[in-house]
């Protein structure tokens, strides 16, 4: 899943409260095979937070589309038109399972570290190693759990590679926030055109943020 990265809203920047009473059920830990559907979920609300508001219009339209659809399917029927008529519910069989592929699998998982509570995702994150350098993005809090600090217990809980630098992109009222991590303003321009498209760079609003090697490394 490649999505532009806009890590750590401002209302995450909250220190954690240290009597939350449901701390000691929290888990961070790598995903699995089974969280993909919660992992897309948590990141749908924070793209799209209106996504529930307008389901209701999508759904007419989609209503309306295969209306028309099974009014043309219909005619090639009454026509005689067999052929035709195979080929276009085969099509429409195609774009039917590639949405439900595209939508259900989600392969994308196995970068993705999550915090559990009570079997629920309440926040995730992506690491994305690759041979020389690391990415982190898709940081994301579930709405009721924002303003908690729940977003600083996710990161204090990932296993961060110390073997290579780790980059992220975030806007400029966050880079005081990852500071607190060890990260560090770094120039776009002395990034290889892969990895600016990676981190999104599109959007100019954006700052580079990097991690350098452990000392020890």
């Amino acid at each position: 899943m490649t999505e532009p990265f806009h890590l750590f809203p401002a209302h995450l920047q909250a220190p954690l409260p240290q009597a939350h009473p449901s701390q000691a059920q929290m888990q961070v830990r790598l995903a699995l095979p089974q969280d993909r559907r919660q992992i897309r979920l948590l990141l749908r609300d924070y793209c799209h937070p209106n996504y529930h508001q307008t389901s209701r219009s999508r759904t007419w339209a989609y209503f309306g589309l295969g209306l028309a659809l099974s009014v043309v399917l219909h005619g090639l029927l009454l026509t005689g038109s067999l052929q035709l008529l195979c080929l276009g519910l085969l099509g429409l069989g195609g774009l039917v399972l590639i949405s439900w592929l595209r939508l259900r699998l989600f392969a994308d998982w196995q970068h993705y570290w999550v915090m559990e509570r009570e079997q629920r995702l309440i926040a995730c994150s992506r690491l994305t190693c690759h041979h020389t350098y690391a990415v982190l993005s898709d940081v994301v809090v579930a709405a009721d759990w924002r303003q908690l600090g729940v977003g600083s217990q996710l990161l204090s809980g990932i296993t961060l590679p110390s073997d290579r630098p780790i980059y992220l992109a975030c806007r400029s009222e966050l880079v005081e926030f990852y500071q607190r991590f060890g990260f560090q303003p770094f120039c776009p321009k002395a990034l290889t055109a892969y990895l600016r498209r990676e981190l999104g760079l599109q959007d100019r609003q954006l700052n580079v943020l990097c991690r350098a090697l452990s000392p020890k490394s």
